[in-house]
């Protein structure tokens, strides 16, 4: 494999992932390369956001590695941010933070997205992650197609992870990608 230099590809809203491909086996459009999950740049977040009087945040943020796909890590994680930024009540903030759960092997990435919207009914958290489910809208915005955390939750699991969801205590709701860490 030839070698490649060290990529930087801004996602949107609000998320930077540093990518080296130096560090795959293999280099082809399907390859996984070992990436950093790091958050960046409001600018892009908050330029959606405030098309819906809402801003994007970031709080604790822990340098994680993971291997992946980056277009599919970036969708997932691009998928959620957008769907929290719908929810979100008018005036408040959509909070990104990145942690590390455990060491590797075993270990998570965890991307936590959290809106201040009206959440999700207990009966629907799993439901969410279902192709075409729509939760009722509790007067929050429900445009879409039901699709996002569906493909989110199929790359994370594609990728050895999985993605939950709960409601914050405060309210909103609290979905978080979790990706194999890696050392």
């Amino acid at each position: 494999m030839p070698f490649l230099p060290k990529q930087r590809a801004v996602l949107k809203p609000k998320t930077t992932v540093i990518v080296d491909y130096s560090s795959s086996s293999s280099y082809s459009s399907c390859s996984q390369v070992a990436l950093v999950i790091a958050i960046d740049s409001r600018a892009d977040g908050n330029f959606e956001a405030q098309a819906c009087s809402c801003s994007v945040s970031v709080g604790n943020l822990e340098p994680c590695v993971t291997t992946g796909i980056i277009d599919q890590i970036r969708t997932a994680i691009e998928n959620v941010v957008r769907n929290a930024i719908r929810h979100t009540k008018v005036n408040s903030e959509v909070e990104i933070t990145v942690r590390k759960q455990g060491d590797p092997p075993n270990g998570a990435a965890v991307v936590g997205i959290r809106d201040h919207g009206p959440g999700v009914a207990d009966s629907d958290l799993q439901k969410i992650f279902q192709p075409f489910y729509r939760a009722s809208s509790n007067g929050s915005n429900s445009e879409g197609s039901g699709l996002g955390l569906a493909i989110t939750d199929r790359i994370a699991r594609k990728h050895g992870g999985m993605v939950r969801a709960v409601n914050a205590p405060t309210g909103g709701l609290l979905v978080e990608p979790e990706f194999p860490l890696n050392a």
